[in-house]
């Protein structure tokens, strides 16, 4: 009856010690669990920020392309204006040069 009752005993003890081990593993696995679901908010909260960055840059994109063509253009026009511009001084230098071979016959036909 001893020996059954010492068999009992371990038996107690080793379903007791196995019993322990066991929430302890659980424990392990539940804090594991909760970590892999704070790197996946993490994670997620960081595909967002990335996301939101990317169409950001992305506007920011199409709206220095449209700068870039709107002062493609504006460059073009001044270009065109600097051109007008030349051939103008141009003209006038002309008339200069005309003026001053002139002055002196036209000076002449105002006296006589």
């Amino acid at each position: 009856m001893e020996l059954i009752n010492n068999v009992a005993k371990q038996h107690y003890f080793l379903v007791n010690a196995k019993k322990d081990e066991l929430e302890k593993n659980n424990e392990k696995v539940q804090n594991v669990l909760s970590s892999v679901q704070t790197i996946s908010e993490n994670l997620f909260s960081a595909g967002t920020a990335l996301s939101d960055i990317s169409d950001n840059e992305s506007a920011s994109a199409e709206e220095l392309a449209a700068t870039t063509e709107e002062l493609l253009a504006s460059s073009n026009l001044l270009d065109e204006k600097t051109n007008e511009s030349m051939s103008n001084l141009n003209e006038l230098k002309e008339c200069l040069s005309d003026m001053a071979w002139k002055e002196p016959f036209l000076t002449h036909m105002r006296r006589g």
